[in-house]
């Protein structure tokens, strides 16, 4: 297949990912009890963000008839505004007036009465039938219209009469599709990220095209790759796959409302390794690595300081550097696996707004101290050899390394002050344009002949990056 189809049909996926849309769905099986202290007979469904104009709620709901008339099992939705005092309030009957709506599951009972009374029982259409095994099957749809803003709003399902009286009650099960205006799957809190996505995916091939070929052009002549350019290439490549995994998902969610949940993972896991490439190539930047020479700062030939100044020494047997790396990338992908698991809890509103994403976001932040520890013990010993432009560069060095290393952690912190529906586009457009505009950047300083840094890195004086001489010349040549 020629280039130019390649590029046509990535085109034309961009296309289908940005128009075309389903409902999302959700489903699941619960059981309603009376609780105790801490729980009562409320189940979490879900949480979604309904934009301006009229979206829409459509369900089914399949459970065995209990012959009782003692049980008034509702569908309760709160908007965000009354969210926290639904936390605050001690019981259900109490949690359930600050519902804006409610819609009685099932037949009509007397503990259905009061949500009749209150007027919030206003499905726009219900049908009660059977499933061929003899259970109940229940199916709504609701409409909501929105006229000033965006709404976030959380689904509950709560049977309060289960506090008075000790009646069985069967495990339910129901299936829920939530549509925003014009029938689009997003909720409102994901609108434009699919365009966002593919707009950054269509730089980042193109910007990706033009460092390839200057790399393969300076290889033709010197055959050989500096590890530094091999790493931040492999950082590049795998933002670039989790964008493109992130897309798939996406593209998939349009026909089923949910997905496929392992692109999704896989996204964040390939986006988290390729942040954790980034601070490594940082931290042994900020050590040494390129720009001063091996014997500047005596240290022991196998502490960490000198192992991060010459990281291809890694592979060459056992050490604390390799042990640190590789429990960090293990750290991590745990993290993130239990972060996704909370993705459906009702007080996670982007990636990191769970106890794994917050230990994620320390942890980039105690690499960044780190970072910025390193290098002021490097700039501290260069100053006693001179140097003046190094110097400079190893400043700008630690204020704009610094800055991507806090720009994470602060970019979380900040979200927190948002209205819930605008948190995850905040997190999601921030992270993705620091990390974007990092790998650029770095990509552009370790390629071309006319960068800043391969000006001063010892590496210019070697041949194995391009360029025709560095301003700081070393006794002594860093190598691989």
């Amino acid at each position: 297949m020629s280039p130019s189809n390649l590029v046509h049909l990535f085109l034309c996926f961009a296309v289908i990912v940005c128009t075309c849309v389903e409902g999302k769905t959700v489903f699941g099986k619960f059981l309603l009890e009376a609780g105790d202290f801490d729980t009562g007979p409320e189940h979490e469904v879900t949480k979604y963000s309904f934009a301006i104009g009229t979206g829409r709620v459509e369900g089914t709901f399949r459970y065995a008839d209990p012959h009782t008339w003692m049980t008034s099992p509702a569908l309760y939705l709160f908007r965000d505004e009354s969210w926290d005092e639904y936390h605050t309030a001690p019981a259900c009957t109490d949690k359930v007036k600050h519902a804006h709506a409610s819609i009685p599951i099932g037949k009509v009972t007397r503990g259905h009465q009061q949500i009749l009374h209150d007027g919030l029982g206003k499905a726009d259409s219900t049908h009660i039938g059977a499933t061929k095994d003899g259970r109940v099957e229940w199916q709504f749809s609701w409409e909501i219209e929105h006229e000033t803003r965006t709404h976030g709003w959380f689904l509950i399902v709560a049977d309060c009469a289960l506090e008075q009286f000790n009646a069985k009650v069967t495990p339910m099960e129901y299936e829920i599709k939530l549509l925003n205006p014009g029938n689009t799957h997003l909720p409102a809190d994901e609108h434009g990220l699919p365009k966002f996505y593919v707009f950054v995916l269509i730089c980042m091939t193109g910007y990706g095209g033009f460092l390839t070929m200057m790399i393969m052009d300076h290889y033709k002549k010197s055959r050989e790759v500096h590890l530094i350019v091999k790493l931040i290439a492999a950082a590049y490549l795998l933002q670039g796959i989790s964008i493109l995994y992130e897309l798939i998902h996406l593209w998939y969610y349009k026909h089923n409302g949910y997905g496929i949940y392992y692109f999704d993972l896989l996204s964040e896991v390939l986006e988290g390794f390729s942040q954790t490439l980034i601070a490594f190539v940082l931290i042994c930047l900020a050590s040494g690595w390129t720009l001063v020479e091996t014997e500047a700062i005596g240290s022991k030939k196998n502490s960490v300081a000198t192992l991060l100044r010459e990281p291809a020494n890694l592979v060459k047997g056992a050490n604390v550097v390799v042990f640190g790396i590789v429990t960090f990338v293990l750290l991590s992908f745990i993290l993130q696996i239990m972060n996704k698991s909370h993705d459906d809890n009702f007080s996670k509103f982007h990636d990191y707004e769970s106890t794994p994403g917050h230990i994620l976001v320390g942890l980039r932040l105690f690499l960044g101290i780190f970072f910025v520890y390193s290098l002021h013990i490097t700039i501290k010993h260069q100053e006693n050899r001179g140097g003046d432009r190094l110097l400079l560069f190893l400043r700008r060095l630690m204020l704009l390394g610094g800055l991507w290393f806090l720009s994470f952690p602060t970019l979380v912190f900040v979200a927190g002050w948002f209205a819930h529906y605008l948190r995850h586009r905040i997190v999601s457009v921030g992270v993705l344009t620091i990390q974007t505009a990092c790998l650029g950047i770095l990509a552009h300083q370790f390629v071309s002949e006319h960068s800043t840094y391969f000006k001063l890195s010892t590496l210019a004086e070697t041949g194995v990056l391009p360029g025709a001489g560095g301003l700081v010349r070393a006794p002594k040549i860093s190598k691989d």
